[in-house]
C-alpha cells in the first residue's frame, strides 16, 4: 500500500469515527433531554427504560476510543490540537456526568455532549480543508 493509499485510508476512517461520534452526542443529548420529559409523561416506563448508570458507562466506554481514535488522527493530519483539546474537554465532562451523579449529572453531560459535538465538526472541517489545499 503506498502512503498516499495507506493516508487516505486513515483520513476515511477518520470521517467515518467523526461521524459515528457526532451521531452518537447527538443520541446522547437526546437522551439527556428528552427522557426526563417522557418519563414525566409516561410513569410506567421509569422503572426500566434508560435510568440505569449502566446505559452511561457503556456509552463512555464506546464514545471515548472511537473519538479518540477520530480525534487523534485529525490531530495527525491537519496539525492542529484545537479539536482533540476540545474533544478531551468533552470527554472528560461525559466522565464527569457518569461519576457525579443527580447533582452534576445531567449539566455535565450535556455541556460534555455539545463540546465533544462541536470538536468532531471542526475535526471534520480541519482534516478535510487540509486535504482540498
Amino acid at each position: 500500500m503506498s502512503d498516499d493509499a495507506g493516508t487516505g485510508a486513515r483520513s476515511l476512517r477518520g470521517n467515518l469515527c467523526d461521524s459515528a461520534a457526532l451521531g452518537a452526542s447527538a443520541l446522547c443529548l437526546v437522551h439527556c433531554l428528552l427522557l426526563p420529559i417522557v418519563l414525566v409523561a409516561l410513569p410506567g416506563l421509569g422503572s426500566g427504560l434508560g435510568t440505569s448508570e449502566l446505559v452511561h458507562v457503556v456509552l463512555i466506554l464506546v464514545a471515548v476510543p472511537v473519538s479518540g481514535y477520530a480525534l487523534v488522527e485529525g490531530r495527525r493530519q491537519s496539525g492542529s490540537a484545537v479539536a482533540l483539546l476540545m474533544g478531551l474537554a468533552g470527554l472528560a465532562l461525559l466522565t464527569v456526568g457518569v461519576l457525579a451523579g443527580e447533582a452534576f449529572e445531567t449539566r455535565a453531560t450535556v455541556v460534555g455532549s455539545l463540546l465533544l459535538a462541536v470538536a468532531h465538526v471542526t475535526n471534520w472541517r480541519l482534516r478535510n480543508g487540509r486535504r482540498a489545499g
